[in-house]
């Protein structure tokens, strides 16, 4: 009787592994009229809804703020939630070391200013050298004209047999040939002196003083760092930075979380599945996601021509450090004009796109 059994058993196994076999064959080449759309038509719905989660925020996003170099807070100008105008202050540091930068500046173009008067002086002085080292070519001209006038009578008296002038023409000669190489000399050390026009000195000293004139923009410029101000009219949203705090760019935590002025949108992160659906002056309808019963209109009126990472929450900042996520396509919906209460900025969000809903 067990070997009844057996073959009962491996008879059913077979007729079961042949049926699994024909299920999987009919599934995979099936009739295909059933599953391909035929050519030219759509399989966009008419009246389709997309529903997408999203974020309220504002055209700008809310971005940290932090002053320019690390130092000391004394004061604090605002408050949690304060609006302020462009350019308002909004903390100061320690500008001890920053002063003490400023007045050793302001030393370096005395000195610097010193030293160019010193060169332009060098200046004058060697143009006055060179004058007179002509003038004394010059003098020295005259006298040879002088003495060939000397010599020339003393030649015509010689040959006219008038008077033994023999010793004066012989003195006249040996006269000029003297001051014929004293003039040489005397234009050799004027072309020497010449080449030592002190050019280059008076051109050093106006490059020193431009530099000790940029290092005072430097110092007033680490001046005015100390005190940070509002970028553009907004909102410092939150202030965590207090008096006696050491705040810098690279610091654990923001100075401020600052939010520029702007219309309140909402950021939604659209599937890949439904980009296609997505277009902007689409009409939305956006919902607390807390199911607080409070309902916005809008309409949709930027569309990404780009999947990228989602956004990370808080800063409005694509995360890029999880590159395991799907990457979303991102739309704004601004809000329509009228509507109370607004949201909150940053408040989680339902949106639904299009449809009658």
């Amino acid at each position: 009787m067990s070997w009844i059994r057996h073959r009962v058993s491996w008879i059913a196994g077979l007729f079961l592994l042949v049926g699994s076999l024909l299920g999987a064959n009919w599934i995979m080449h099936g009739p295909k009229n059933n599953r391909e759309p035929q050519k030219g038509a759509t399989e966009k719905p008419s009246n389709t809804t997309v529903v997408a989660m999203g974020q309220i925020d504002t055209e700008f996003s809310t971005y940290i703020l932090a002053p320019g170099q690390i130092g000391e807070v004394i004061e604090v100008y605002v408050k949690d939630g304060q609006h302020v105008s462009k350019d308002t202050p909004l903390l100061r540091l320690d500008s001890h070391l920053a002063d003490f930068n400023v007045k050793q500046a302001k030393f370096g173009i005395e000195t610097a200013q010193i030293r160019l008067a010193q060169a332009e002086d060098g200046l004058k002085q060697w143009e006055s050298l060179c004058l007179a080292k002509k003038a004394v070519i010059e003098a020295k001209r005259f006298q040879k004209a002088a003495a060939d006038e000397k010599l020339k009578k003393a030649k015509q008296l010689l040959d006219s047999r008038v008077s033994d002038t023999s010793a004066d023409v012989k003195a006249g000669t040996y006269e000029i040939q003297g001051l014929e190489q004293a003039i040489a000399a005397e234009q050799k050390e004027l072309e020497a002196l010449e080449h030592k026009k002190p050019i280059h000195e008076l051109n050093l000293a106006k490059q020193n003083l431009a530099s000790a004139q940029t290092q005072l923009e430097q110092a007033q410029f680490g001046v005015e760092r100390c005190v940070l101000k509002a970028p553009s009219n907004g909102t410092a949203v939150r202030v965590q930075a207090r008096v006696g705090d050491k705040v810098g760019p690279n610091m654990a935590f923001p100075a401020f979380s600052f939010r520029p002025d702007g219309d309140i949108i909402v950021r939604a992160e659209i599937d890949p599945e439904f980009a296609t659906q997505v277009q902007i002056g689409q009409k939305a309808t956006i919902h607390d996601s807390a199911n607080s019963g409070r309902v916005w209109r809008g309409k949709v009126t930027f569309v990404a021509d780009a999947f990228l990472p989602r956004r990370d929450t808080g800063n409005g900042i694509p995360n890029l450090i999880q590159p395991q996520q799907e990457n979303v396509l991102e739309c704004k919906v601004t809000l329509e004009p009228g509507q109370s209460p607004l949201p909150f900025i940053g408040q989680k969000v339902r949106v639904y796109l299009g449809g009658d809903r």
